[in-house]
């Protein structure tokens, strides 16, 4: 049975809290917030370019992805030390079309400028772009790895 706190709209992604077990487990809507363990990733969308993003936005980490980038194990435990000591991070990724040196040129940007690592979680990528879903998926790997294993 579950107890509703609040009536969530149709198409809404929920999170509930198991209240009770055994034959009749009872659960309740909870917030995001309520969930101490990892409940997933936040994707925020912008029209503000990412480079005006980046510096009017207070992430205490900015990690870029790139082939370019540096290989994420050359990197990692002062990655960690300084993912520890952050409360609001941002891992970018580029577009279909473009990567975040390119993105970033269009302002007039160079990555060094906005990101304190530009990473690349997928060594010998073996093809000249990687769609940026399965770069999502390798790159939250590797840093849910690596961060949580230090």
């Amino acid at each position: 049975m579950l107890v509703p706190s609040a009536q969530p709209s149709i198409d809404t992604r929920v999170t509930v809290k198991i209240t009770q077990l055994g034959k009749q487990p009872k659960a309740a809507l909870v917030s995001r917030d309520e969930i101490k363990t990892y409940w997933g990733y936040r994707v925020t969308v912008s029209d503000v370019p990412l480079g005006r993003l980046v510096k009017n936005r207070p992430f205490d980490l900015v990690i870029a992805t790139s082939r370019y980038g540096t290989p994420l194990m050359s990197v990692v435990d002062e990655l960690v030390r300084r993912w520890k000591r952050s409360r609001t991070v941002l891992v970018a990724f580029g577009s279909p079309a473009e990567g975040l040196y390119e993105i970033l040129a269009r302002e007039h940007l160079k990555l060094d400028e906005i990101a304190h690592f530009t990473v690349n979680t997928i060594p010998d990528q073996g093809t000249e772009t990687v769609r940026t879903e399965e770069a999502l998926y390798a790159t939250l790997a590797c840093l849910g790895l690596s961060v949580g294993e230090a």
